[in-house]
C-alpha cells in the first residue's frame, strides 16, 4: 500500500513539474518525457531462461507488437499534452515498453496509465488507445491495447494478443515440439448500434451476424479473395454504412 502511495505521489509531482523541451502543440520531448514516463514504471520483468535438456531449442517469437522501438507519442491519462518516445508494447503482460538511455535499462509502463500512444512508422501513423471503459459482448480480461483501424458510430478496433504454446518433447507420446513460441492471436471488433464492441471475423458470414440489415450490401461489397486487405475492405465497408 504504501509503495502504491509512494509511485502515485511520484508521477503526481513529475507531471506537475514545469516542462521544458515543449512546443507550440504541447508535445513534450527529450529528457521531460522519459522522466515523466520513468515515474510510472515497473522494473522489466522480460529475462532470458533456458532448460536443463540440450535438446530444447528456445523461444519463437514475442510477446511485443513490433519487436522494436519507434518514435511515437504518448499521452498519459494525468498528462498535460503528449510526451515523445521510443516505444512498444508488449501485448501479454499489457505494458508500454521503452529504453531509459540513461541506463540501457528496459521499463515498461502499465496499460492503466496510458490514454493514447501513437506509433509513427514509414507508411503512416498507428493510434492505440485501451479497452478501458469500453463494453464488449464478452467481457476483456484486463486493460488491453487496441489499434483504433477506423473511427465513427460504427468504431473498428483490433486488439493485438499472443497465444502461447509450451515445448512439448519429454513424454513417451509427445509432439516433439522443441521450443516454446508466441503465436499471433489478434482479435477484431466492431461497435454496434447497442453501443457494444462486438467480435467478429473478418468475413461476410461473421459482419453479417452483426449487421443483418446490411446484409446484401456486405455481401456484394466485401471479397474474400485471397490478396485482398480485410481491413482495408471493413473500413471501406463501414464507411457506406
Amino acid at each position: 500500500m504504501k509503495k502504491g502511495l509512494l509511485i502515485i505521489l511520484t508521477v503526481l509531482f513529475a507531471l506537475t513539474m514545469p516542462l521544458v523541451g515543449q512546443d507550440k502543440k504541447g508535445i513534450k520531448n527529450g529528457m521531460t518525457s522519459e522522466r515523466t514516463i520513468q515515474a510510472l514504471t515497473n522494473p522489466s520483468l522480460y529475462s532470458t531462461t533456458s532448460g536443463f535438456d540440450d535438446r530444447y531449442q528456445g523461444l519463437k517469437g514475442s510477446p511485443r507488437l513490433l519487436d522494436t522501438l519507434l518514435p511515437s507519442t504518448v499521452l498519459l491519462k494525468e498528462g498535460e499534452g503528449y510526451y515523445e518516445v521510443n516505444t512498444d508494447i508488449d501485448v501479454v503482460r499489457n505494458t508500454m515498453l521503452f529504453i531509459l538511455p540513461a541506463s540501457g535499462d528496459l521499463l515498461e509502463v502499465s496499460s492503466s496509465w496510458i490514454s493514447e500512444l501513437v506509433f509513427h512508422t514509414e507508411t503512416g501513423d498507428m493510434v492505440f488507445r485501451t479497452t478501458d471503459g469500453l463494453r464488449f459482448d464478452k467481457e476483456i480480461k484486463g486493460n488491453k491495447f487496441c489499434q483504433v483501424l477506423a473511427e465513427g458510430k460504427h468504431m473498428f478496433i483490433k486488439l493485438p494478443d499472443r497465444e502461447f504454446r509450451e515445448a512439448n518433447f519429454t513424454g513417451l507420446y509427445s509432439p516433439d515440439v522443441r521450443y516454446d513460441e508466441y503465436v499471433p492471436a489478434d482479435k477484431y471488433y466492431i461497435l454496434g448500434s447497442d453501443s457494444v464492441f462486438h467480435r467478429v471475423q473478418l468475413t461476410r458470414k461473421s459482419l453479417s451476424k452483426v449487421f443483418p440489415s446490411k446484409a446484401k450490401l456486405i455481401n456484394s461489397s466485401f471479397s474474400e479473395k485471397p490478396g485482398e486487405n480485410p481491413e482495408q475492405q471493413v473500413i471501406r465497408l463501414l464507411e457506406k454504412f
